[in-house]
Parts: C-alpha cells; sequence; structure tokens
C-alpha cells in the first residue's frame, strides 16, 4: 500500500504482511545519507535472481536439534517457528526444531 495509516485495515481484513511503499522508500533515503553501501546491498536484495536473494527453505530432518545452518554459500537470517519469525540472535532460533524453516540469504543460484 502506499500510506502506512490505513495498514490495519489490511490485516484485520486478513492479510499475513502489509508493505508501504512510502515508508519503505522514506527508510531507504534516511539510510543513504549514513551508510550508501548498504542502499546497494538492500537494492541487490530487491532485484530477485540477480545477486543476492532471500528464500526460504525448510530445515533438513539430519539438521534438526543442532544450530542453524543453511550450507554453503547460504547465511541464516531468520527461524521461521510455528508462524512466529525469530531473528539469527535470538536464543530460541540457536537450535532448529522439526517443521522449522529456515530464511537465508544466497548468492543468484544458491537456491537448490
Amino acid at each position: 500500500m502506499r500510506e502506512g495509516e490505513n495498514a490495519h485495515l489490511l490485516r484485520e481484513s486478513g492479510a499475513d504482511s502489509v508493505i508501504t511503499s512510502s515508508e519503505a522508500a522514506g527508510r531507504m533515503l534516511g539510510l543513504a545519507t549514513l551508510d550508501p553501501a548498504a542502499v546497494q546491498v538492500l537494492e541487490d536484495l530487491l532485484s530477485a535472481g540477480e545477486g543476492l536473494d532471500i528464500i526460504e527453505r525448510p530445515v533438513p530432518e539430519d539438521a534438526v536439534g543442532r544450530p542453524p545452518d543453511a550450507g554453503p554459500g547460504r547465511l541464516v537470517m531468520a527461524v521461521v517457528r510455528e508462524g512466529d519469525v525469530l531473528r539469527f540472535d535470538d536464543e530460541r532460533a540457536q537450535t532448529t526444531r522439526t517443521g522449522d524453516r529456515l530464511v537465508c540469504l544466497c548468492a543468484r543460484g544458491g537456491h537448490d
């Protein structure tokens, strides 16, 4: 959506997530003044299939009970557990469980 003041209406109507374009653009502009290289990385992430991508994948059965590991060339950003997104620095995300999914940062071609 364009403006954030009505985001609650979309959530109440059943939207799982709401992206407010004006707020996202404003954050990028602000970040560009402080950390221009960080904006380059974000722009790369916004171009799907080029450079860096964010993917979600299941935790392999043989990896359950261990720290999250997305495999070579991938970084784990979060663990999704029972609908909750646990950031990589959350204590609960330090050991994987059956049914967990990993949100990973990977280079193009690292989706397999």
